[in-house]
Order: structure tokens, then C-alpha cells, then sequence
């Protein structure tokens, strides 16, 4: 377990400094104009009024639907984190209190995920070595396990936390007062824990079967692209809830109230 954590908080410090290093200087430089103006989650109707501009691409990707319609369960959601333990409104508190900001609550989660992902990226290395036939083998940060009793105890605990991770970025959510599982981006996350399930029973299964094996093998791969996808959607949806925040700090005095209540989350 400590060493555990000891790679854990290599991967803490950094994905930090990834993150300073992308938003020009730390949480202060992150500017939603460096979102990729391609990104086809950021887009407003050409119709749309230049006042109005702003706001829609904001609220484009958190209302963008998805593909699995997971907004039937909205309400139950919604209504679970916000008695939770660890409660929409005790996040909102904290905003208010001015312990914790809007990077925080749009970028804790992606923090989060980005060190999930890098784990799992090693894991997934380990599980190609024992393909290779180097399962015998230690390699770094291996804690003097084998990649054979390496890869399926990484890949045991990536799904674990992909778990809680889930509900950790819908509590932002709710306490940014957000619509939830409106997203591509949650129609990606509820795929890569099913997805991932399979994978797992794939490994049980695959000291008996030659074709288990290869089917683990390459859904494990399937799974690590799917992920990748999965982090483009919320980059996607971290930049359109950064923006919404930009708007309602700089523009909404100057728009007319009936316009205003257009951009309210």
C-alpha cells in the first residue's frame, strides 16, 4: 500500500504540473478561449444572437445529450448526492466560504482521472509484457512483483476507483448546479466501467482459454482508447462549464435580465 501511494503522489505533482503548464501559469491562467475552436461540442447555431453567443457555447457540452440516455435518471441522481455524505451542498459551502473556487470544482475530477489513467496506462504495459512472455519478469515500480501478479492487481484497483470516480465528478456537477448525465462524457464513463467488468471476467477466464486470453487482451486495448475518448469529453465539458463560470462573472450585468435567465444553470 505505501507504495502505492508514494507513485500516486509522483502522478499528484505531475499532473499538476501538466495542468500549469496547459493553463499558462496555474489554475489563475486557465482561459476558456484555449479551448480547440474544432472541438464539436463547443458550437452555437449560426442563428443564435451574438449576446447569446457565449453562453450557449457554454452550456453546449453539459447539454449535448449523449448517446446513452442517462438523463432519465436525473432526478434519482440529483437527488442522492445531494444527501450523500460527502454532499453537493456541503461543496457549494465551501465555494461560499471561499475555500475552494471554480477550478476546483470543474478540474478536481479531471485531476483525478488523469492519475487514474496513468495508472491504468502502466497496467495495461504490464498486461502486454505478460503477453510477450516477460510475466516473469519485474520491471520499475513494480514493488518486486512479477507483471504477472502486477497487471491484474493495478487493474483490480483502476476499476475500483473508475467506480468512485463517477460519483465524485456528479457531485461537482450538482454542486455547480449543473444539469447530470447530460454528456457524452457520462455516456463514456458508464461504457468504460461496463466494458471494463467484461475485460476483468476476461482475465478470470483466461488461464483456461487461448481465446479468453486474446479477447482480453484486446478489449483491455479497446477500453484504454475508449478512455482516451473519455477525457476528450471532459476536457470538452471542463472548458464549457469554465466558460459558463467566465460569463456569469464578466457578462451577466450587462445582459438584460429576460436574456440572463436564459444562461442561468
Amino acid at each position: 500500500l505505501s507504495g502505492n501511494l508514494r507513485l500516486l503522489h509522483l502522478l499528484v505533482i505531475a499532473s499538476w504540473t501538466m495542468l500549469a503548464f496547459w493553463s499558462g501559469g496555474g489554475p489563475r491562467g486557465w482561459h476558456y478561449s484555449f479551448a480547440p475552436p474544432a472541438l464539436p461540442l463547443l458550437r452555437h447555431p449560426s442563428h443564435t444572437p451574438a449576446h447569446k453567443r457565449g453562453c450557449h457555447t457554454a452550456l453546449a457540452a453539459s447539454e449535448s445529450g449523449g448517446f446513452l440516455n442517462l438523463e432519465v435518471f436525473e432526478p434519482t441522481v440529483s437527488a442522492a448526492l445531494e444527501s450523500s455524505a460527502i454532499s453537493a451542498p456541503m461543496i457549494r459551502d465551501l465555494k461560499e466560504q471561499g475555500i475552494i473556487g471554480d477550478f476546483t470544482i470543474h478540474w478536481a475530477h479531471a485531476i483525478g482521472g488523469s492519475l487514474l489513467f496513468l495508472y491504468a496506462g502502466y497496467a495495461v504495459f504490464l498486461g502486454w509484457q505478460i503477453r510477450m512472455g516477460n510475466g516473469s519478469k519485474v520491471f520499475p515500480l513494480s514493488y518486486e512483483q512479477t507483471a504477472r501478479e502486477r497487471h491484474p492487481y493495478m487493474m483490480g484497483l483502476v476499476l475500483l476507483f473508475l467506480v468512485f470516480e463517477i460519483p465524485d465528478g456528479l457531485t461537482l456537477m450538482a454542486a455547480d448546479k449543473q444539469q447530470l448525465l447530460h454528456s457524452t462524457h457520462a455516456s463514456t464513463a458508464v461504457l468504460s466501467v461496463v466494458f471494463m467488468s467484461l475485460v476483468a471476467a476476461l482475465g478470470l477466464a483466461s488461464g483456461f482459454s487461448k481465446t479468453a486470453r486474446d479477447a482480453h487482451a484486446y478489449g483491455g486495448s479497446a477500453v484504454a482508447l475508449l478512455l482516451l475518448g473519455h477525457a476528450y469529453f471532459g476536457l470538452a465539458l471542463g472548458w464549457s462549464l469554465e466558460g459558463l463560470a467566465a460569463h456569469a462573472r464578466q457578462d451577466v450585468a450587462d445582459i438584460p435580465a429576460e436574456q440572463g435567465a436564459w444562461c442561468a444553470p
